[in-house]
């Protein structure tokens, strides 16, 4: 399965409009196992500091107008 997301959000009056976009690949292997790929993206602009995850700082943050990029690659195995 292929899904997949993507989010603005508009600060009014500024700007400092990010981006995030979201994808995720899951492939069953059998029943009970399957391999997955996942990759996000977050664009920033100005002082917009939208991140991936739980970061550095604890928040999420990154750096005003930095973008990042995240993925994870995995397998999964339900007992």
């Amino acid at each position: 399965s292929l899904s997949g997301a993507a989010y603005y959000t508009d600060f009014a009056g500024t700007g400092s409009d990010p981006w995030l976009f979201a994808a995720l690949l899951d492939y069953n292997l059998s029943k009970r196992t399957d391999v997955y790929l996942t990759a996000a993206y977050t664009g920033n602009k100005g002082v917009s500091s939208l991140g991936l995850g739980a970061g550095s700082n604890g928040f999420g943050n990154t750096e005003p107008g930095a973008n990042q990029f995240d993925g994870t690659i995995g397998v999964r195995h339900k007992f």
